[in-house]
């Protein structure tokens, strides 16, 4: 019930073009790694990927919001905290895996609210890379014009774009340099789904490299 009517709302506020999720791999482990612009998120990928549920990584302060926490138990949110060791969520995270199940991450870390894309972090390298989990890139525009349309009492429209899965390769030496150019690589491919106007800070995408790219088309 809860569900049903979160998403009848969603669909009173948005218009949504979300046909191209179902390139979404049917079964199997996965890392969906996308851009992240609001809370609108949450309730959309886990109402849209049904039937295949996803779990999301998330900060722990939102685990602890009265109102909000018992949503994100019901949809599975795993609680990261930032700057401590995050052993306990990566261990959850490898145990869903393992189920086959969907992860579902911004490596942003933060909302960017404007809708363009912001340098990632290289915690979901770690996790791919310990799991040699295959990574999907999804990205989503047009939410970050949310509250202006409500004020203008205008729907809102929402795309989804879907790219082609790949794994990292792991370079001989893992060090800082190198998980920074495994992020790189990693959110080059969702800058490529994005407008060339939503790119933000990986606007330049001739300056980074593919080599550490292993496409499964």
């Amino acid at each position: 019930m809860f569900d049903s009517f979160v998403y009848l709302l969603v669909r009173i506020v948005c218009r949504i073009d979300a046909q191209e999720l179902e390139k979404v791999p049917p079964s199997g482990p996965l890392l969906v790694v996308f851009n992240h612009i609001n809370f609108l998120e949450a309730p959309l990928f886990y109402l849209l990927m049904r039937p295949r549920r996803m779990f999301g990584v998330m900060k722990v302060e939102i685990s602890r919001v009265p109102i909000i926490k018992g949503i994100v138990r019901r949809w599975g949110g795993i609680p990261l905290k930032r700057g401590a060791p995050p052993s306990a969520a990566f261990r959850r995270v490898g145990e869903l895996l393992a189920e086959g199940a969907i992860i579902g991450l911004a490596p942003e870390g933060t909302r960017s609210r404007d809708g363009h894309l912001q340098q990632g972090n290289p915690g979901v390298v770690t996790l791919a890379l310990q799991n040699d989990a295959p990574i999907l890139p999804v990205v989503h525009h047009g939410s970050q014009n949310l509250w202006r349309n409500m004020r203008r009492l205008r729907r809102t429209e929402i795309r989804f774009k879907v790219g082609t899965p790949f794994r990292l390769a792991a370079p001989e030496k893992l060090n800082k340099e190198s998980r920074r150019r495994l992020t790189d690589q990693m959110m080059k491919q969702l800058a490529l789904l994005l407008p060339e106007e939503l790119r933000g800070d990986y606007s330049r995408l001739e300056e980074i490299g593919e080599d550490l790219i292993e496409r499964l088309d």
